[in-house]
C-alpha cells in the first residue's frame, strides 16, 4: 500500500488502471476528476 501525490496541468476526468497482470486481466480501472 502506498500514497502517491501528483499534479495535473489540465482539469478534467482521468482514467487509471492496474498494471499488475492479475488485476489488469480482471479489468480493474477507475476514474477520478481533477478540479481547477
Amino acid at each position: 500500500r502506498g500514497i502517491l501525490e501528483f499534479s495535473y496541468k489540465y482539469p478534467g476526468m482521468y482514467m487509471f488502471h492496474a498494471h499488475v497482470t492479475e488485476f489488469a486481466e480482471l479489468g480493474w480501472n477507475g476514474m477520478f476528476e481533477v478540479l481547477p
